[in-house]
């Protein structure tokens, strides 16, 4: 399966990956309760999709995706790394299931050319 070349033009996206994270933290702060509760659920996935370049899945039998998996589809994975999104959960350190806000992955800093972080619009 051949996806758009715009999905895997990662320094572009760069900048969504802080739109993303923003608009997810807005929503978190009006209705703590209904993003926790969206962000830990699971869905099974077919073959197609877990081979998809960018989504993230679980590699379990069936593999599964959360609604995070797939918003970093659609931003992207940072260059360089195993398939890591630029999206994050942030998770209480002491309970791992509570879910604190989204952040962009510290590996993102590093994506510049120039070894300088990119400016966050």
């Amino acid at each position: 399966m051949q996806f758009p070349n715009s999905v895997l033009d990662l320094p572009k996206r760069y900048p969504l990956a802080y739109q993303v994270v923003t608009f997810l933290n807005e929503c978190y702060k009006i209705d703590p309760d209904a993003i926790k509760a969206l962000f830990a659920h699971r869905v099974a996935v077919n073959d197609a999709m877990a081979d998809h370049p960018t989504v993230q899945v679980t590699s379990g039998d069936p593999p599964t995706m959360s609604i995070l998996g797939l918003l970093n589809g659609f931003v992207g994975i940072i260059p360089g790394t195993d398939s890591i999104g630029y999206v994050c959960g942030d998770y209480d350190d002491e309970d791992h299931d509570n879910l604190l806000g989204f952040s962009v992955h510290p590996k993102a800093e590093f994506e510049a050319k120039d070894g300088n972080p990119l400016p966050v619009p």
